[in-house]
């Protein structure tokens, strides 16, 4: 399964090995840093010194190890909010920017696949973000399929609309990996969010595409120079 977040908990509620650190690959780590910053810098703190201090002030510690996992639970939960919290405010500002400064042939990844909509990540700033395609039902029609090996593609049919006639592409699939370009816009109603329009594949040199030939790139060619991920007609 995915790696989980990192999480405070009381060290007597779980078994030994479950005190391990992937990464370091060491079989005990806890962390803190200064105790004026977080309630669960302080707990470390003091438990680290009544363990110096020896068994006997372990025994008197003033919380209870099932007191100590309530504080656990209750550090994770606002440490989870303030990281809600950082990454909302992070996109309300981008948000706002993209407002008054759109941006347009941005290069992105698709990340998952559905049926009616596929998620991509944009390097460029950083963000992943959901494509929508009834939101472009003016001049794309899908088609989702599954492979027999189970992975769920979608095609994309270009069709001829005259808000977008600089597009030359006829068909793309997208599916995981697929490099595409897609225009990143502040949402026109609230809440205020990032909404991002998908423009078609992405090509070489960045730009669109510019005849509505016959191109085929994979996904797994590693060269940069040629990974474009996506297959057109």
């Amino acid at each position: 399964s995915p790696l989980k977040p990192a999480t405070y908990f009381a060290g007597g509620e779980l078994p030994d090995e479950a005190w391990k650190h992937y990464a370091l690959n060491i079989p005990y780590y806890t962390h803190f840093t200064s105790p004026i910053r977080r309630y669960a810098d302080v707990m470390v703190h003091r438990l680290l010194q009544a363990t110096i201090d020896g068994e006997e002030a372990v025994e008197d510690f003033y919380f209870r190890e099932d007191e100590i996992g309530d504080i656990c639970i209750k550090c994770n939960e606002k440490k989870e909010a303030s990281k809600k919290a950082q990454d909302r405010s992070d996109v309300v500002f981008l948000a706002i920017y993209l407002r008054k400064n759109p941006m347009r042939r941005l290069m992105a990844y698709v990340v998952s696949v559905g049926e009616t909509a596929f998620t991509v990540f944009i390097p460029k700033l950083g963000i992943s973000k959901v494509v929508y395609l009834q939101e472009h039902e003016e001049w794309i029609r899908p088609e989702a399929f599954v492979t027999d090996q189970g992975d769920r593609r979608i095609t994309l049919h270009r069709q001829e609309s005259e808000l977008f006639i600089e597009e030359t592409w006829n068909t793309v699939t997208i599916r995981m990996l697929t490099k595409v370009r897609v225009g990143c816009y502040c949402k026109d109603k609230p809440p205020i969010d990032v909404k991002v329009r998908f423009e078609g594949p992405w090509n070489r040199s960045g730009e669109q595409q510019t005849s509505g030939g016959d191109e085929s790139t994979d996904a797994a060619t590693t060269d940069a120079a040629t990974t474009d991920a996506a297959t057109t007609d």
